[in-house]
C-alpha cells in the first residue's frame, strides 16, 4: 500500500532541493507520523550542504543521517518518478498535507467524543475543535486560491506605486527611462535581445551591479560564463575598471590590490550566483530556495539557450515548456526575471525587431516587456540628435505593459565597466 510521507522522505533523501520545497510549503516533522526525526535531519544539513542524484549517498552518509537513523537507507530505494520534477513534487507534499490534516481532524474528533461522553463542557470541547481548525487553515493557506479581493487589493498596492512613483520591481539607472518604462515588473520575464558579441552580458552585469549596490537582492544564472568570470567582471563594473587589462603582456602593478579590494567589497553585496547549466524545473526550484533564504527580488539567467530541455516531444514544444516554467517562477516566488537572449541570423546594418528573437515566439508574446539591445541600423534621426560614435548602442523598450516603449542611448565604456547615458544633442561634459 502506498505510503506518501515514506515517498516525500524518500525524494527529499534523493534530492536536497526537495526538502527546500518541502520547507517552504511549511512541511514540518510532525507531518511524518513515523519518521518526522528524519525529516528534521535533513532540514538541518540542507542549511549547511546540497545533494542530488549523483552524490546523495555520500553526502548523507558522511553527514551520518544512514547511521542515526537506521531506516533512511530503506527510505533512499524509494524514489518515486515524481521526485524528478519540481511541479509533481510540489503536487505531492499536497496529497501529504491533506493526509496530515486528516490524521489531526480524526484524532480531535475522537478526543472530543471522548471528552463529551466523559462529562466535559460541550461549549469548551467545541472552543478546541474551532482551534484545531485553524490549525488545519494555516496547512491547507499555502495552497489557498486568491480571492477576487485579493487580487484587487494587489492591483491596488501596485497602482499605488506606480501613481507615486515608487519602485515596481527592478529599476533602471537611467532617470529618463525608468520614468517611462518604470522599470522591469515583477512577478514576469523579461527577454533582452541582441546579437552575439556586442556586450549584452557586460551590460546585464552592470545591471546587476546597480541592483544589488541599492541592497536590492539579485540571483544570477552564469549560464554563458562562470561564476568566477562573472564576479569578477561584477567587481570591475563597482570598481570601474576594466578586466581585459588583466589578460594583458604587462598588467599594472596597481591592478591586482584594486582588484581584490573590489572583489571584497561585492562579496558583500546580496549577490548569488548559480553557473551550472540545468533544466527549467531545477532553475524553478533554485529561484523558490533563495527568494526563501534571502529574499531575492530579480534574477538574470545569462543565457536561455542554455536552459536543459525536459519537457515536450519537439523543439518548439520544448522550448513552450521551458519558457512557461520560468514565467510560473516569476509568478510563484513574485521576482522579476531579465533572459539573455540570441537573435536569428540579420543583416549586421539591420535594426532589431522583437520577432527577431532566437527560439518559441512565446519568449516575446508571453512576455510583459521586451528589450533589445540595438547596436546597428540606427535611424537618422536617432543618429543624428545623439552625435552617435562607432560602438555606441540603444537600449530599446521595445513592449511594455505597465509603462511606456521607450529608448536610452548608451555609451559603453568597458574600461570603466560601465554603460554611460548620451542625451540627445551628445555628451555635454
Amino acid at each position: 500500500m502506498r505510503n506518501i510521507s515514506h515517498e516525500i522522505l524518500g525524494a527529499c533523501l534523493f534530492d536536497s532541493e526537495n526538502i527546500a520545497l518541502a520547507i517552504e510549503r511549511g512541511v514540518t516533522p510532525a507531518w511524518f507520523p513515523t519518521h518526522g526525526n528524519i525529516y528534521k535531519s535533513l532540514c538541518e544539513l540542507q542549511e549547511k550542504q546540497s545533494w542530488d542524484k549523483r552524490n546523495s549517498v555520500n553526502v548523507l552518509d558522511g553527514a551520518g543521517i544512514y547511521q542515526k537513523h537506521t531506516s533512511a537507507l530503506d527510505l533512499s530505494a524509494i524514489t518515486p518518478e515524481w521526485a524528478f520534477n519540481v511541479e509533481d513534487f510540489a503536487s505531492a507534499l499536497e496529497v501529504l498535507a491533506g493526509e496530515h490534516a486528516r490524521t489531526i481532524l480524526n484524532g480531535s474528533i475522537s478526543t472530543a467524543q471522548s471528552r463529551l461522553v466523559s462529562g466535559d463542557d460541550p461549549f469548551d470541547v467545541g472552543a478546541d475543535l474551532a482551534t484545531e481548525a485553524e490549525t488545519l487553515d494555516n496547512i491547507g493557506d499555502a495552497n489557498r486560491e486568491r480571492t477576487t479581493k485579493d487580487i484587487v487589493a494587489e492591483s491596488l498596492a501596485i497602482d499605488k506605486k506606480i501613481a507615486n512613483g515608487e519602485r515596481f520591481g527592478l529599476p533602471f539607472p537611467w532617470y529618463d527611462f525608468q520614468r517611462k518604462t518604470f522599470g522591469l515588473p515583477t512577478k514576469a520575464v523579461v527577454p533582452l535581445m541582441g546579437r552575439d558579441g556586442v556586450s549584452k552580458s557586460r551590460l546585464a552585469t552592470s545591471l546587476a551591479h546597480f541592483w544589488v549596490s541599492h541592497n536590492i537582492p539579485i540571483l544570477y544564472f552564469a549560464f554563458e560564463d562562470s561564476a568566477e568570470r562573472f564576479m569578477s567582471n561584477l567587481a570591475a563594473s563597482h570598481g570601474e575598471y576594466d578586466m581585459f587589462h588583466i589578460k594583458r603582456d604587462h598588467v599594472n602593478p596597481d591592478f591586482m590590490p584594486r582588484h581584490e579590494k573590489s572583489l571584497d567589497l561585492v562579496s558583500d553585496m546580496p549577490i548569488f550566483v548559480e553557473d551550472q547549466p540545468c533544466t527549467a524545473e531545477k532553475v524553478f526550484s533554485i529561484i523558490a530556495r533563495h527568494k526563501r533564504k534571502y529574499g531575492i527580488e530579480g534574477v538574470v539567467i545569462d543565457g536561455i539557450k542554455d536552459v536543459i530541455f525536459s519537457g515536450g516531444e519537439g523543439t518548439t514544444s520544448q522550448e513552450n515548456h521551458r519558457d512557461a516554467t520560468i514565467n510560473r517562477a516569476a509568478k510563484r516566488s513574485n521576482v522579476s526575471i531579465m533572459t539573455i537572449s540570441h537573435i536569428n541570423k540579420i543583416e549586421e546594418d539591420q535594426w532589431i525587431s522583437r520577432r527577431n528573437i532566437t527560439g518559441s515566439d512565446n519568449q516575446n508574446k508571453s512576455a510583459r516587456m521586451t528589450l533589445v539591445y540595438q547596436d546597428a541600423g540606427f535611424p537618422s534621426d536617432i543618429r543624428s540628435e545623439y552625435m552617435l560614435d562607432d560602438g555606441d548602442m540603444v537600449l530599446q523598450c521595445q513592449k511594455a505593459s505597465y509603462g511606456d516603449k521607450g529608448m536610452v542611448v548608451l555609451r559603453p565604456e568597458l574600461e570603466k565597466g560601465r554603460f554611460t547615458e548620451i542625451p540627445q544633442g551628445g555628451i555635454r561634459y
